[in-house]
């Protein structure tokens, strides 16, 4: 079975400013006709694990896969169909919507690269990291307003068999979820507190070697010293107090102005957003 179709394939090779995808009407309609929609973020594992335990926990009517592009990642599409036939498999057909491709390159680098020098002197470090997943939320909120969705499912974990991911500590993850809870959006975590790869396997039903068989990006992992640690804790290069800082008076804040004028259907300059609120704002 193939989910994804030409234009998806041309989308994703393009990558253009693309805040809701080329729904026809008749879709439009059928979608925002369903009571209990989630938008599912396609990812790796984690992601279609998350999806497959949503529907063991909450009456959902449909799932809508939802992948986000920002312009750093490489990969096989193979990988999207994969993932895509394995959740329809387990949840049912029927259950599984037609994949919606979004994105904004432009807005991701002003959350995550453009500044970086400014951000690092400010904040006392740097990583892409943290932003980066923001906007994965971030860029699903004006498709999720727009069919009157109010769930968003995803795979985020505070662990990894104990290993640091720094845009999922507890701090990180609860701002994401503020984030979108401020557009009346609630950014559900059914495994947030699964801690080991082998109960990710367990709800799959099935082998998926973590990091394998998804969609990559140039910039992962670039927190992590040559032999794999990260230097994390308080007053430690990472923290989740730096990050905290870090998105409560740039990242979020800038994310909320940015969304604010989407979801109104203003016109959004980010970089000249990003600029003003270094120049004026709390930072």
């Amino acid at each position: 079975m193939r989910f994804l179709s030409e234009r998806d394939v041309r989308l994703l090779a393009e990558q253009p400013e693309c805040l809701l995808p080329p729904l026809s009407p008749e879709r439009t309609a059928s979608l925002r006709s369903l009571k209990n929609l989630a938008l599912v973020e396609i990812a790796g594992r984690d992601s279609i694990a998350a999806a497959i335990t949503a529907l063991q926990e909450r009456p959902l009517d449909a799932l809508l896969p939802t992948l986000a592009y920002h312009g750093a990642q490489y990969g096989s599409l193979e990988s999207v169909e994969f993932a895509l036939d394995l959740l329809a498999r387990k949840v049912g057909r029927a259950r599984v919507c037609d994949l919606a491709i979004i994105g904004s390159p432009k807005f991701w680098q002003a959350l995550t690269v453009r500044f970086a020098d400014l951000l690092t002197e400010r904040f006392g470090f740097y990583t892409p990291y943290v932003a980066c997943h923001l906007y994965i939320h971030a860029i699903r909120v004006p498709l999720a307003k727009y069919l009157n969705c109010r769930v968003i499912i995803s795979g985020e974990r505070e662990s990894h068999n104990g290993a640091i991911k720094l845009n999922q500590t507890p701090a990180v993850l609860d701002r994401y979820a503020q984030l979108t809870a401020h557009f009346g959006v609630e950014l559900w975590q059914p495994l947030r507190k699964v801690q080991s790869g082998a109960e990710i396997e367990k709800i799959l039903g099935e082998p998926w070697p973590a990091g394998q068989r998804q969609l990559h990006c140039m910039l992962s992992g670039n927190y992590k010293n040559p032999d794999g640690s990260v230097d994390f804790g308080p007053g430690r290069r990472f923290s989740d107090e730096k990050s905290a800082q870090f998105l409560d008076e740039y990242a979020l804040p800038l994310a909320k102005i940015c969304l604010e004028k989407i979801v109104r259907g203003k016109p959004i300059d980010y970089e000249a957003e990003a600029s003003k609120l270094l120049r004026t704002g709390s930072v």
